[in-house]
């Protein structure tokens, strides 16, 4: 078991991966809000840029939830939401990344089993998850379906799926160019027990980030 000083300087790395800066004052347009069933959906706006997002609360136990700002760029902790007047909100984010949760943990326990299922490994992947043949599939497919599974749709910076990169970045970061799971997963050198490897590296640094979130 790691201690929390191991657990932040990971956390610190892979922020470097997920953060993002406009590089001019940004509007927000919001669609729905609070009042309305989680998620709620809108983008920021300059004149050069925009970004979709969705902000949703997250249930993390009975008692407890937070919500977080999911771009394709990262998942950003929302630490306040404050409605300033009826078409006016205030929202304050957490610069870094959302941590993991057991939800996070769920999705690669999920992923290892399909490793442990296929009858094939997919070494050609393209991404496209819907032309497989049945049984084989790469990485980028077991960890999309394990998100879709668990989450009800697949969200490209899920954290179990930013941690995974993670790994890929510290160990294998020559095995890469362009997208990292897919990449990794189609390079000559890579075997399936690399594969295991990441998986059951992220896994343990999911358990120690939903651990430390609790």
């Amino acid at each position: 078991m790691r201690d929390a000083g191991e657990a932040r300087s990971e956390g610190e790395a892979r922020t470097q991966l997920t953060r993002f800066w406009p590089a001019q004052a940004v509007w927000v347009f919001l669609a729905t809000g609070p009042t309305e069933a989680s998620p709620w959906r809108g983008y920021f706006f300059q004149p050069f840029w925009n970004e979709p997002f969705e902000i949703a609360r997250e249930q993390l136990a009975p008692d407890q939830s937070r919500i977080v700002l999911r771009t394709s760029r990262a998942w950003l902790l929302v630490q306040e939401w404050r409605e300033t007047s009826r078409d006016d909100v205030s929202l304050v984010f957490r610069l870094n990344y959302a941590p993991a949760t057991a939800d996070d943990v769920a999705i690669l326990t999920a992923a290892l089993s399909r490793l442990g299922s296929i009858r094939g490994w997919d070494r050609n992947d393209d991404r496209n998850c819907t032309n497989d043949d049945p049984g084989r599939e790469s990485l980028f497919c077991m960890l999309s379906a394990a998100v879709e599974a668990r989450m009800g749709r697949y969200h490209h910076y899920q954290p179990a799926l930013d941690l995974v990169r993670a790994v890929i970045s510290e160990r294998w970061r020559g095995r890469y160019s362009g997208h990292p799971l897919m990449d990794f997963n189609n390079h000559p050198a890579t075997t399936i027990e690399d594969i295991r490897t990441a998986l059951e590296l992220a896994l343990a640094s999911a358990r120690t980030e939903a651990a430390f979130g609790k």
